[in-house]
């Protein structure tokens, strides 16, 4: 199975390729990095920095992640690609409208999606609330759950089958009101991968460095020693100077047996540059075996 996520640095769901109109030339950047993602077919693809305001005109921003899907060779199915926002965060001063957007194979059985938030810091305590499947192949939803604190991102899930396998994988965009809290919700989604019934990997614009980086992105187990090892996929820098989108996978279910890795990661070809990638981030990309 194939997974891809990407930062796409502001960027308005609804505006970009409108529905019967015109690709803007950050849609074409994007695009043409996504073209050269270099996996083959995409299974699930997240993006992050995302904005879908309340008042969103669905066709265009089906139109719009469609356009990704087509780069990423994701699989439309019998009934086409199945794609989904939700909201996974507030600024306490003004609503940025900020969702994770989902473009998923159209021969997936998707359960639910979902959100993990917390309503304190200290201790962090993961709440979930599962969004359900919308119809037609689209899900949206643009609420959060009372008491979630403003001014952090919370982790989007999907909870899914596909070609006989159940998986739920997480995606998050990092962002805190400082770095010291970025810090503290890294810590606090080591955790939540420790549990049992969560997440199988999470994925994102982490805004903390990657720990531990594997030659050609094969996974590496951080710490080395301890009971609270975490398998760490990062295929080096993202952004011109730092390794900040990876994954991290659940131990107990990705750990690879005899040294064999069970997944591999990598990222798009190009250093990013808004001007020219549309974006700050590289894609990543993991293989899971």
């Amino acid at each position: 199975m194939k997974v891809f996520q990407m930062n796409l640095l502001n960027y308005n769901a609804n505006t970009q390729f409108p529905n019967g109109g015109v690709a803007t030339q950050k849609q074409i950047d994007l695009r043409n990095e996504m073209n050269n993602h270099g996996v083959g077919n995409v299974n699930v693809a997240a993006f992050t920095e995302v904005g879908v305001a309340d008042n969103f005109i669905q066709a265009n921003v089906q139109n719009a992640l469609n356009d990704f899907g087509n780069s990423l060779g994701i699989h439309q199915g019998a009934n086409g690609r199945q794609l989904a926002v939700i909201r996974c965060g507030r600024t306490a001063l003004q609503d940025s409208n900020e969702v994770v957007a989902l473009v998923v194979d159209g021969n997936a059985n998707i359960h639910n999606f979902g959100l993990y938030y917390f309503t304190q810091v200290e201790p962090l305590i993961w709440q979930d609330e599962e969004t359900n499947v919308g119809l037609n192949q689209f899900t949206a939803n643009l609420n959060l759950p009372d008491g979630a604190i403003p001014d952090y991102r919370y982790i989007v899930y999907i909870d899914f089958t596909l070609n006989g396998v159940r998986r739920k994988l997480g995606f998050i965009h990092n962002r805190a009101p400082g770095h010291d809290q970025t810090v503290v919700v890294m810590q606090g989604i080591r955790s939540l991968l420790e549990q049992q019934n969560t997440l199988l990997m999470c994925g994102g614009d982490f805004n903390v460095a990657s720990p531990a980086i594997g030659l050609n992105g094969v996974g590496v187990q951080y710490p080395n020693h301890g009971h609270h090892q975490k398998w760490y996929y990062s295929p080096g820098y993202t952004t011109v100077s730092n390794p900040l989108d990876y994954w991290i996978s659940q131990n107990q279910l990705m750990a690879p047996p005899l040294g064999v890795a069970t997944a591999q990661a990598n990222r798009t070809p190009n250093v990013p540059n808004p001007v020219t990638t549309g974006s700050d981030h590289r894609g990543v990309w993991i293989d899971i075996n």
